[in-house]
C-alpha cells in the first residue's frame, strides 16, 4: 500500500464550505476514490482563508491559510505546508495540476497536465507586427513548462496536442507520459430528443471559454429564430455581463449544476455550444453533452481537436464569432445533421471516452507508479 500527497489549489472554496466548480474539480471527485479503491492511501492539501479538514469519500482534504496571493506564492506555501509530514523516500507526491509543480526530492512523483495554458491571447488591441513580438515571452513560458515537468516522474495528459506540442521542443521520445483523455458518464441509450430547438451553454462563465462571446451571439439568435430557447448553465465572472444581456428574454434560462448532474441538465436539449477561446484539453462539457445526445458546436482549441471530426460528430470552427455563429444556425436550419452529429457524438464517446475506459488506464499509470 503507497500513499498519495496531493496537492492542488482549489477542491473545496477557499472557506471549505462548499466545492469549488470546474473540470479539475469534477476529475478528482473520480480520481481520488480510485486510488482508494485500490487499497492505497491518498490525503488532498489545498490553499484556503482559514485551516481546516475535511472528509471526502474517506479521504482527508487539508485546507491551508497560507499566502496565495500570486501563483509562485502559492505554489511555494502549498508545497510547504502539504509535504510537511510526508516521507519523500515512501510517499508519492501528486502534482494535481502541472502549474503547481514545485522542486522536489520526492523518489516517486506523477502530475496531469490539462491542455495547453499559454496560448492566452494578451494584446487584442495590438498590431499583428506587436503581438508577433509577444513570440518571446510566451517561448519562456513554454520552456518553463518543459522544465517544470522535468519535476515529475511521471506525466498524464488529458490530450494528444500538448504532447504532439512538446515533441516540437524535446528531442526525444518521453516514456514519461501517458495519455488519457477526460471522460463522461454515458447513459445506455441515446436520449430522445424535441423537434424545437434548444441550445445549452453548460461551463464556466468566462472569457476563455467564450462566455461573452456566446451571449452576443445568443441575443442576435433569439431575434432571428423565434422558437428557439438558450439555457446558460454555470457560475462565472461573466454572469453579470451574460444577465445584462440576456436575461430580460422570457426564452434564456440562467442556471447552474452540479458535475454529477450534467446528463440532467443536458436532457432536453439538442445543441450544446463550448465556444472555447483559448486554454483547453478534452474538455468534460463536449463530452457530456455529445453522451446526452446533443449536437456540438465547438472552436479548434487545444484538446478539443482530438474529440471532434467536423461533420461527423460535430462541428468544429475557429475561435472565431462569425464562424462559431455560422455553425450555430447551420444547426438551427437543419435537424437531420443535428440528428446525425448527435448519434455519431453518442457513440463516439461511448466507445472512446466513457468513464469505465479512464478508471481503466489509470489504473494501470497507479500499479506503474506504486510497484
Amino acid at each position: 500500500m503507497s500513499r498519495f500527497v496531493a496537492l492542488y489549489e482549489n477542491f473545496y472554496t477557499k472557506d471549505g464550505k462548499g466545492f469549488a466548480v470546474g473540470g479539475v474539480e469534477t476529475y478528482l471527485k473520480n480520481l481520488l476514490p480510485l486510488i482508494k479503491e485500490m487499497g492505497h492511501e491518498a490525503e488532498l492539501h489545498q490553499v484556503s482563508d482559514t485551516d481546516f479538514v475535511n472528509d471526502y469519500q474517506g479521504i482527508k482534504v487539508y485546507g491551508h491559510a497560507v499566502d496565495y496571493s500570486t501563483r509562485e506564492k502559492r505554489n511555494k506555501n502549498l508545497f510547504r505546508e502539504g509535504t510537511k509530514n510526508a516521507d519523500p523516500d515512501k510517499d508519492i507526491l501528486f502534482f494535481v495540476a502541472s502549474n503547481n509543480v514545485q522542486p522536489n526530492s520526492f523518489k516517486r512523483s506523477l502530475t496531469i497536465q490539462h491542455g495547453i495554458g499559454f496560448d492566452t491571447p494578451r494584446h487584442f488591441d495590438f498590431s499583428h507586427e506587436r503581438n508577433k513580438r509577444r513570440v518571446l515571452a510566451k517561448s519562456l513560458k513554454a520552456y518553463k513548462t518543459i522544465k517544470d515537468l522535468d519535476k515529475t516522474k511521471l506525466v498524464v495528459c488529458v490530450d494528444y496536442n500538448f504532447v504532439n506540442w512538446y515533441r516540437t521542443f524535446v528531442s526525444y521520445p518521453d516514456t514519461r507520459f501517458h495519455i488519457i483523455p477526460n471522460f463522461t458518464m454515458v447513459p445506455d441509450e441515446i436520449y430522445e430528443k424535441p423537434e424545437k430547438p434548444h441550445i445549452i451553454f453548460a461551463r464556466r462563465l468566462m472569457k476563455q471559454r467564450g462566455a461573452d462571446v456566446f451571449a452576443d451571439i445568443a441575443s442576435e439568435l433569439l431575434d432571428e429564430f423565434p422558437e428557439l430557447e438558450i439555457t446558460i448553465a454555470g457560475t462565472g465572472p461573466c454572469k453579470q455581463y451574460i444577465e445584462q444581456k440576456l436575461a430580460s428574454s422570457s426564452r434564456v434560462h440562467l442556471t447552474s449544476y452540479e458535475s454529477m448532474d450534467a446528463m440532467a441538465m443536458h436532457r432536453d436539449k439538442n445543441i450544446a455550444v463550448v465556444p472555447t477561446m483559448w486554454s483547453e484539453g478534452t474538455s468534460l462539457s463536449v463530452l457530456e453533452a455529445m453522451a446526452a445526445g446533443c449536437a456540438v458546436v465547438s472552436t479548434d482549441i487545444g484538446g478539443l481537436s482530438n474529440i471532434i471530426l467536423d461533420g461527423h460528430n460535430g462541428l468544429i470552427v475557429s475561435p472565431d464569432r462569425n464562424e462559431i455563429k455560422a455553425a450555430i444556425v447551420s444547426l438551427l436550419n437543419d435537424a437531420a445533421l443535428r440528428k446525425k452529429l448527435a448519434q455519431n457524438g453518442y457513440n463516439t464517446v461511448k466507445t472512446g471516452f466513457n468513464i469505465e475506459l479512464w478508471k481503466s488506464s489509470w489504473r494501470k499509470v497507479i500499479d506503474e507508479i506504486t510497484s
